[in-house]
This record gives C-alpha cells, sequence and structure tokens, in this order.
C-alpha cells in the first residue's frame, strides 16, 4: 500500500519547483491531486505528468489574491475526488 493511497491533496503552485515536486511526490504515494496555480499552461504539464504516472490529477487556475479563489479550489478539489485530506500552501 502506498503512503497516501486514497488520500486527496490541494497544492497551490503545482505549476513548478517546490509546489510541482511535492504534487509530483504526492502522486507517486497514491494520493489524487488537485494542482492549483497562476499559470494553466504550466498546471495541466504537472497534471499530464501525473497522469502519466498512472496518477489521479485535475488542475484550477487562480490568482490567491482573490478571496474566492480559496472556497473556488476546495469546492472543485471535492467535486472531482469527493473529499478533501491535505493542503499544501506552497505558492506564494
Amino acid at each position: 500500500m502506498n503512503l497516501l493511497e486514497n488520500q486527496v491533496a490541494i497544492v497551490t503552485g503545482s505549476g513548478s519547483g517546490i509546489g510541482k515536486t511535492t504534487a509530483l511526490m504526492f502522486a507517486e504515494h497514491g494520493a489524487r491531486v488537485m494542482g492549483a496555480d497562476l499559470d494553466e499552461k504550466l498546471a495541466a504539464e504537472t497534471v499530464a505528468e501525473i497522469k502519466a504516472m498512472g496518477s489521479e490529477a485535475v488542475s484550477i487556475c487562480g490568482n490567491l489574491l482573490d478571496p474566492e479563489f480559496p472556497k473556488q479550489k476546495v469546492e472543485a478539489t471535492i467535486s472531482a475526488f469527493g473529499k478533501l485530506e491535505l493542503l499544501v500552501n506552497n505558492a506564494g
């Protein structure tokens, strides 16, 4: 069994750097990942890499300065995966 099997995570800043590495690592260990990033193209590339590993992932784009974005990403995650257990607030 993988360490994060059946866990659902949001990783902000998942398009590059530490956020991307974290999203990939979570997926490698069995988590389903919602990648959140300001850059839609980079977020989609991370999702594609996760899916190529055989894991589940989706992305949402938005600006963390938008006060509605946290609610939107939580709702999108629950809609996609039915739950949310992990949050990595990496973007900044």
